[in-house]
């Protein structure tokens, strides 16, 4: 691949650090120490590298207990934003804070575990792709949290977009050549996310990898509420359509189709029962795909004007390189 030739047999960064792994940290304090130990102990015999930890906003002492390890660990880079800005743009500012020449995002909890850095490193050399995703054999997710994962992958695979057919969606698990950050750095302030990387690629330049997943044992609160869950949703409309003002067309014409068929049944004396109660049965759904599509319309809207004031997708309060 050409893309290959001219990022992983370059010479290696400045600072000599091959591989930046990123964690987004959030109320992770008593994940954080056997967090770093065990990336440590993983990567360590594979090249030399740095720990980038973002702490979004945390309540539960995580910062406080970052900058302890921090005086331990030369390899820490660490850094405290402003306000909760959210996971895609807490990984974001990791990313754009790395120096390696390979970068690997994993979550805070674990769940992904360190044990896996190893295979997903092994695998993207071997197999010279881009960006690999690691994706869980079995999820170890709450069933609310299984149930909207498979409602995403079905709606992208009814309409797909990019990579995300429903089959190669993203992972927050990843390994990616640097090279790619310039894609996030020319359009952060549009989408402040990674994702527009992976967008950006064809599918037959994203490789996936089966790993582990293991329960969270982190005892923390998700910090994923369903309004949040919603807000990130319509936000992968916008980063992955093209056109996301198009989702509102089709639920416009179909519930315009409902309103004239209830209109005309009386005119046209063909009124059942069962035709009744199929358009009552109809006319909630569809007004609930209405609301979602002018919450789209809203997001898109939001979205340009962020980015014609030039807002970032985050603010670092503190930070220790």
């Amino acid at each position: 691949m050409a893309f290959q030739a001219c990022s992983k047999n370059s010479p290696m960064t400045e600072s000599g650090i091959k591989y930046s792994i990123v964690v987004p940290v959030f109320n992770a304090v008593n994940m954080l120490e056997r967090l770093i130990h065990d990336i440590a102990l993983f990567i360590e015999p594979i090249g030399k590298f740095e720990i980038i930890l973002v702490d979004d906003c945390s309540s539960d002492g995580s910062w406080a207990l970052l900058k302890q390890l921090k005086a331990k660990h030369s390899f820490l880079k660490i850094y405290r934003l402003s306000n909760n800005f959210g996971q895609a743009a807490t990984t974001l500012c990791g990313i754009d804070r790395s120096a390696g020449e390979v970068i690997i995002t994993i979550d805070d909890d674990l769940q992904y575990p360190a044990s896996e850095i190893p295979h997903m490193i092994r695998f993207y050399h071997e197999n010279q792709y881009p960006m690999v995703l690691g994706i869980a054999r079995k999820k170890q997710h709450s069933r609310r949290y299984l149930l909207a994962t498979v409602l995403v992958r079905l709606l992208f695979w009814l309409r797909p977009s990019g990579h995300l057919n429903g089959r190669n969606i993203s992972s927050s698990f990843r390994i990616f050549s640097a090279m790619l950050k310039k894609a996030v750095n020319h359009y952060g302030q549009k989408s402040g996310s990674i994702h527009l990387a992976n967008h950006l690629l064809s599918p037959r330049f994203v490789g996936r990898l089966e790993v582990d997943h293991q329960p969270d044992s982190s005892g923390k609160k998700s910090g994923y509420s369903f309004r949040k869950r919603l807000n990130h949703f319509t936000d992968l409309l916008m980063v992955f359509n093209k056109d996301p003002l198009s989702w509102v067309l089709w639920p416009a014409i179909l519930l315009m189709i409902v309103a004239l068929t209830g209109f005309a049944i009386p005119f046209l004396g063909i009124a059942t029962d069962w035709l009744n109660h199929l358009i009552l049965y109809l006319l909630p759904g569809v007004g609930a795909i209405l609301l979602l599509s002018i919450m789209i319309v809203g997001k898109y809207v939001g979205h340009i004007r962020i980015h014609q004031l030039g807002m970032p997708p985050y603010l670092i309060l503190e930070a220790y390189e």
